[in-house]
């Protein structure tokens, strides 16, 4: 059979580094604002200056230390407050961003790696980061797109489908993750692009194809092998994926 357009796995972006960035300046601002709030009582103070003689020192860093002496940190109850709900403010989005996007950050990152071991001929590795991100992600179409793909495309490097040594498992895997990823388009939380859609009924189409082709060849060798699909049903399957160029 002639090889067909297999489209490549995605990486997992869905606005984290935007997210990150976000907050690490909302964090930055307020430890800021807790800053000012730190010195502008002292500020103040020292502006105004003293009725009495002013000494010879009487820079505004001289008139912050003579503040500061008669308050340990130039700071009233008031000023306490602000710092200690600024820098309060600051941890609690800390902690956020440890706990919700930093786990998003590294999936991220483990996909970026799995594509470049896709993109480098290296299916096994890839299939073995893909199938982490199924782990983590059960109802996400992105995670079955990647793992089927690289399944898809493990199948295909190992030649003819009707020859003998052609791995039939390779292309059933394909087949059902793509399949599943195909059907969990609108279910998980990260909605497609009309290209990303395009590209996931793309691969399911090829993987069905590919299957039929690989079962029949196997039924000819083995009346008795098994299939959850007879070759006819998966190539009916597949015409009802045509889903064009993208």
């Amino acid at each position: 059979m002639s090889a067909p357009v297999v489209y490549p796995p995605v990486v997992a972006s869905d606005g984290t580094t935007l997210g990150i960035v976000v907050l690490v300046l909302l964090a930055a601002g307020l430890v800021v604002l807790g800053s000012v709030g730190l010195w502008l009582p002292a500020l103040r103070a020292a502006a105004a200056g003293s009725r009495a003689a002013a000494p010879a020192d009487d820079t505004l860093r001289a008139r912050m230390r003579r503040v500061a002496r008669r308050d340990r940190y130039g700071l009233g109850e008031n000023g306490r407050l602000w710092l200690a709900v600024s820098w309060i403010a600051a941890g609690v989005i800390a902690l956020v961003l440890v706990i919700v996007w930093v786990p998003k950050v590294l999936l991220q990152l483990e996909s970026s790696v799995g594509v470049s071991a896709y993109e480098q001929g290296d299916y096994e590795r890839a299939v073995q980061i893909f199938e982490n991100h199924e782990d983590r992600d059960p109802a996400g179409w992105r995670a079955y797109y990647d793992e089927g793909t690289a399944f898809l495309a493990r199948a295909m490097a190992e030649g003819d489908p009707a020859s003998a040594d052609f791995v039939t498992w390779y292309a059933e895997d394909a087949e059902s993750k793509l399949d599943r990823a195909f059907w969990s388009l609108d279910d998980g939380d990260v909605d497609p692009t009309a290209v990303e859609r395009c590209q996931v009924t793309a691969n399911a189409r090829t993987a069905k194809l590919l299957l039929a082709d690989a079962a029949e060849a196997e039924l000819a060798r083995d009346p008795e092998a098994f299939f959850v699909s007879s070759p006819d049903e998966l190539r009916a399957e597949a015409d009802d994926l045509d889903a064009g160029p993208c």
